[in-house]
């Protein structure tokens, strides 16, 4: 592994060939804080990698030839996860609300209603999720 700075600033860390082109894995770090780590053939990504904007948020991405393959995927950590789920778990259990009887058009409890359902529904999702990432 070799560290360098690249002529647009950024910073590589990762494998160079005797020549000093990127191929193989490695990172570039933006003056920004976001990196892309993944895999580079002849100095642009090719394959697969992981996009980090400097906020955190990360993406799976594939690379041809320097050209996304296909759409980038939503990519949560493990911490990451478990603070969504810590987040939603509080909201679900902060609510003990049912639907009012009338069921009136924009009615202000029905709405709520519903959302609470759509953050049971994301819950259960991220759960899900969080099995799959551990293996259980």
């Amino acid at each position: 592994m070799q560290t360098i700075i690249l002529e647009d600033g950024c910073t590589w860390t990762g494998q160079l060939d005797a020549f000093g082109v990127r191929n193989g894995t490695g990172t570039k770090t933006y003056p920004n804080g976001a990196k892309y780590t993944g895999t580079w053939v002849n100095n642009v990504r090719h394959g697969a990698g992981v996009k980090t904007w400097a906020d955190g948020t990360e993406r799976n991405v594939i690379y041809n030839n320097g050209s996304k393959a296909e759409a980038a995927k939503p990519y949560l950590s493990p911490e990451k996860l478990n603070e969504a789920l810590h987040t939603l778990e509080m909201f679900v259990e902060q609510w003990a609300g049912e639907p009012c009887a009338t069921h009136e058009d924009e009615c202000p409890v029905c709405e709520d209603w519903k959302a609470l359902n759509r953050l049971r529904s994301a819950y259960a999702d991220l759960l899900h999720m969080q099995d799959l990432m551990t293996g259980e």
